[in-house]
């Protein structure tokens, strides 16, 4: 029930912020995290120091093992624009992430939050790169066992620590 009734806040609170936009701006990127993993999504801009992002990850193993995930997050950017782009450099992000993690020996469904502070180096007028650093916690975790004869390799409760770093490297394209 909890993690239904942030979902729904941060909805509704995005719905209030993109109130009265009059031209969102729509970044495709591709990147990797450490909770979003190898990921592909979409940013659009909302009012002029505001982004909100949905992406897709995966990790990409296909040995009886996955990873998904499905992330949210908000920007708000501040400091100085550079030459190339009309948005500070600098921002300040808050995500949440659901992801299920898939192995031989359970079913692992997280939601993770996270905080972070980044920066936005542009290329071109089109195309950057932004990394960010900081932290995530662990809001929800449910494992499911399948196979109780497989002895997991790496049997810890992320619940049980507290706060994790966490890191992302994104590519973008503005249209």
């Amino acid at each position: 029930m909890k993690t239904k009734s942030i979902i729904t806040l941060l909805l509704i609170y995005s719905g209030l912020v993109c109130f009265g936009q009059k031209h969102p701006s729509l970044d495709l990127t591709t990147g990797g995290g450490l909770v979003e993993a190898i990921h592909l999504g979409c940013k659009i801009q909302i009012l002029d120091k505001n982004q909100i992002g949905l992406y897709y990850g995966n990790s990409l193993l296909y040995y009886r093992y996955s990873y998904n995930s499905l992330s949210f997050d908000h920007q708000w950017h501040f400091g100085n624009t550079s030459n190339l782009s009309n948005r500070p450099s600098w921002f300040c992000r808050q995500g949440l992430t659901y992801s299920i993690d898939n192995a031989a020996y359970s079913e692992t469904k997280y939601v993770f939050v996270s905080i972070c502070i980044g920066r936005e180096f542009n290329i071109s007028h089109k195309i950057g790169v932004s990394l960010d650093l900081g932290l995530f916690h662990t809001l929800m975790e449910k494992e499911r066992v399948k196979d109780t004869s497989i002895s997991p390799w790496f049997d810890t409760d992320m619940k049980d620590i507290f706060v994790f770093p966490n890191i992302r490297l994104q590519l973008y394209y503005s249209l």
